[in-house]
């Protein structure tokens, strides 16, 4: 062992190939036995060091590939302690070892230098990002035009001077911003109708950055005209929503209405002319567009309803109403129930207010049970 580490001295690559080669001699005579064997010897150590080098140190600093932002600290660190492991309790074998670990340490290196190159690139992206939000959103809405000063700044910016910048802010910022904005009710704050967002797509396609430079490059530009199908999806769920919102506020206004028209009945058995004449401007004046063709008949059946007098079969129906409400039925429900029946002219107007007066004095009587219970308790 002994001229086998001074052998490496002379050699620093290992063993040398003299010594090698006379060992070789004297094994293959059967007079050099394993246990004096110094080329066997060293080189196993030497090829076990090499093996847990590029095995298990690379696995350690592979780990760290994500977390550290200092590489050399982290070398340094992990080296010193893998070098505390007994197979490298020789020097012969640590030495052996210096390029092997050289070769991990630039691989790692390499690994961490690319991922904060990569990190400070994204930051940078999205820092230019960040800097033209306000900007995209004041033009989706039509707050400012496409070609304003402030949006071909934000575009030309320094910071926005990278390969498939266009498509980068397509991607993380226009579209996601019409995205959330398509997405939400069109009562809702931050809302983008498809209107808004065509009508933007539109000039967007056409922008000019100087110099015949189109923000809508081939990549961008296919990616606005598949964008088009959104918005028309987004159109029809829009109005259907839309329309729900109408239908619902024009039943109210219908239920205002009927309440309006009873109250202008007072205690006669109808309603005075003029009082119906006013109530009718004024309900077909809050009537949505789409319901004006229907609003005048809907006058006219609801005017009749209350004029009429109840019959046999509307006292039927208020009848079994009476006694839902008397057993405690759920009384949403039941409201809800009678305004059908109303709208179906099974009970006349009369006799709805009547009914919805008696929930509403059964909804006193609970809240008046249930706050008595209280102070008790």
């Amino acid at each position: 062992i002994a001229k086998g580490r001074e052998a490496f001295q002379l050699d620093p690559s290992g063993v040398s190939e003299q010594l090698k080669n006379l060992t070789r001699k004297g094994v293959n005579a059967g007079v050099i036995p394993e246990n004096a064997n110094a080329p066997f010897i060293i080189g196993g150590l030497q090829a076990q060091g090499e093996v847990l080098v590029n095995r298990d140190y690379r696995d350690q600093l592979r780990s760290l590939v994500e977390t550290t932002n200092d590489p050399e600290v982290a070398i340094a660190q992990t080296k010193a302690e893998f070098l505390k492991r007994p197979e490298f309790s020789d020097p012969s074998v640590r030495a052996y070892a210096a390029e092997v670990f050289g070769k991990v340490d630039d691989e790692f290196r390499k690994d961490v230098n690319s991922r904060l190159d990569a990190v400070r690139t994204e930051t940078n992206k999205r820092a230019w990002l960040e800097l033209g939000r306000p900007v995209v959103d004041q033009v989706i809405k039509g707050q400012l035009d496409v070609n304003d000063p402030n949006m071909i700044g934000w575009i030309n910016h320094a910071a926005g001077v990278f390969k498939g910048s266009q498509e980068y802010a397509w991607t993380n910022l226009i579209s996601e911003t019409l995205n959330e904005g398509l997405s939400k009710d069109p009562s809702e704050e931050g809302s983008i109708s498809p209107q808004q967002a065509e009508k933007f797509l539109d000039k967007l396609r056409t922008l000019d950055l100087g110099g015949g430079v189109k923000f809508a490059d081939a990549e961008v530009g296919n990616s606005i005209t598949s964008y088009y199908d959104k918005i028309n999806d987004r159109r029809s769920k829009w109005e259907a929503k839309k329309n729900e919102q109408l239908k619902t506020q024009y039943e109210t206004n219908k239920g205002v209405l009927t309440n309006l028209l009873f109250e202008a009945m007072g205690d006669g058995n109808t309603v005075p002319t003029e009082d119906a004449r006013k109530l009718k401007a004024a309900f077909l004046q809050q009537t949505p567009l789409q319901y004006d063709a229907q609003a005048s008949a809907d006058f006219e059946s609801i005017l009749k309803s209350i004029n009429q007098p109840s019959d046999d079969a509307s006292k039927l129906v208020v009848g079994s109403f009476d006694t839902l409400i008397a057993e405690g039925e759920d009384l949403t429900r039941v409201e809800k129930d009678i305004d059908k029946a109303f709208s179906s002219n099974s009970i006349s107007a009369k006799e709805r207010l009547t009914l919805l007066n008696k929930i509403e004095s059964e909804r006193d009587f609970d809240k008046l049970v249930h706050k008595t219970e209280g102070v008790r308790k």
